[in-house]
Formats: C-alpha cells, sequence, structure tokens
C-alpha cells in the first residue's frame, strides 16, 4: 500500500480511523513503525519514493483490507465528502467496539481482583488451620507430659501412704 499523506497524518489516521493505540518509533533510515498496545497491529512506513505501508499482526491485515475497500469504493465514489462520511461513520463503530471490549476487560480485570483476593482469603485461613493443628499437637504433647507427672506423683502418693500406714500399724498399740 502506498501512504501519500505526511508522517503526522499517518499518525493521526492510526490513532483515529483505525483506533489504536500504541507508540510510534524509528529503527533508522526513515522508516517509521507503530506497535499497538495490544500486540495485533503492526504497522511500518517506508517513507521517500515508494511511500510504502506494511502491516502486521491480525488487525494489521484487517486494517490494510479494509484501507484497500476504502479507497476503491472512493474512487467509485463522486464525491469526496461521502467517502469521509463513511470512514467517520466507520471510525464512530470502531470507537463504540473499543469502549465494550474496554467494559469487558474492566469486568474480567474486576473477576481477577476478586477472584485474587478469594485466593488469599484461602490461603490465609489454610495458614490459620496450619497453625491451629501445631498448636493442637504442642498442646497434645503438653497434656501428655502432665497426665506422665500425674502418674508419677500418684505413684509417689501410693507409696508414700503405704509407709504411713505400715508406720501406723507397726506402732499401733492396743489399750485393751
Amino acid at each position: 500500500m502506498v501512504w501519500r499523506g505526511s508522517y503526522e497524518s499517518l499518525q493521526d489516521f492510526v490513532s483515529t480511523g483505525l483506533v489504536q493505540c500504541g507508540k510510534w518509533w524509528s529503527p533508522g533510515g526513515g522508516s517509521r513503525i507503530f506497535d499497538s498496545s495490544s500486540n495485533h497491529f503492526v504497522v511500518t512506513w517506508y517513507p521517500g519514493k515508494l511511500n510504502s505501508l506494511i502491516f502486521g499482526g491480525a488487525d494489521g491485515e484487517k486494517s490494510k483490507d479494509y484501507l484497500i475497500f476504502l479507497s476503491l469504493e472512493c474512487t467509485k465514489a463522486t464525491k469526496t465528502n461521502l467517502c469521509l462520511d463513511d470512514l467517520k461513520v466507520y471510525m464512530e463503530d470502531l470507537k463504540l467496539d473499543v469502549e465494550i471490549l474496554q467494559s469487558r476487560v474492566d469486568s474480567i480485570q474486576s473477576c481477577i481482583n476478586t477472584t485474587g483476593n478469594s485466593l488469599t482469603n484461602i490461603a490465609n485461613l489454610e495458614n490459620e488451620v496450619v497453625r491451629q493443628q501445631v498448636e493442637l499437637v504442642e498442646e497434645k504433647a503438653k497434656n501428655s507430659m502432665l497426665d506422665l507427672k500425674f502418674k508419677n506423683l500418684n505413684e509417689e502418693f501410693e507409696k508414700v501412704k503405704a509407709l504411713i500406714h505400715w508406720k501406723n500399724s507397726k506402732f499401733d498399740v492396743n489399750p485393751i
């Protein structure tokens, strides 16, 4: 494709006519490249004798086909205003499509954020369960140690009790 306009008019056409957001850069040699933010549209312009445009990406091929269609329709039309009107209508349709897509992206982002928060809450709950399980194991170990101490103390008590009973029975005097 050939672009007969200026670099500025090409920039304007890409941003408003094709409704593309991204950045322009120059690899050198006077050529200019536009990379869209979505990574689905690339156009390279080689100014000079050829003034050629090369499109890339899924949206690039669609845009090239649309420009060819517009140029054919404009050549058929008797008034230039008719082509400009068609282009304006197409641009408004594209802007509406972009708004709808942005709304969908925002909705998806909201779902992702909600899911992320839920996952964080689940992870926090899992951590709390693990912490409580560890605490339970520690308490069971303490309880086992206390049971063992109680058993040992009870055995000691029984020994002392038996000793006291033995001493009392040995020195027990019946006054009869």
